[in-house]
């Protein structure tokens, strides 16, 4: 039996950087009549979110995340991680305010699933899955 080969540090680095690790999955969309991809979102791209949002600096704080902030997340996240076949983006900014008309159901079921595959950890998602609650 042949012993496998122990890479170098540079070579599990290389390993690492060339790995296609952004996944772009099917989602069917029933309220829609459609199927979107969904890609999953690079570190850096969720931090965007997190950021661009106001969520990061609130949870920091130890302070309830409101409504304002949890509608700019879901609409970055779904401009961010909706996509065709060919992993082109859907939406931009300029749809927010049409989004923002349609199925919530739709949009949870996209927002939830986006989430799961970009790694936001339960906490977060159970803290968003409250969005409608002001204190």
């Amino acid at each position: 039996m042949s012993e496998k080969k122990k890479l170098t540090a540079e070579e599990i680095k290389q390993q690492i950087f060339s790995a296609k690790d952004i996944r772009l999955e099917e989602f069917k969309v029933s309220e829609w009549d459609t199927t979107v991809w969904l890609k999953a979102l690079t570190y850096e791209e969720r931090n965007k979110i997190l950021e661009a949002s106001g969520i990061r600096t609130t949870r920091e704080e130890n302070k309830p995340v409101d409504v304002d902030q949890v509608e700019n997340f879901v609409m970055s996240l779904l401009i961010e991680g909706v996509r065709d076949s060919n992993g082109n983006q859907i939406f931009n900014k300029g749809d927010i305010e049409a989004l923002s008309k349609k199925s919530a159901s739709a949009i949870d079921k996209i927002a939830t699933a986006l989430m799961e595959i970009s790694g936001f950890g339960e906490e977060l998602r159970e803290e968003l899955r409250k969005r409608f609650r002001r204190e």
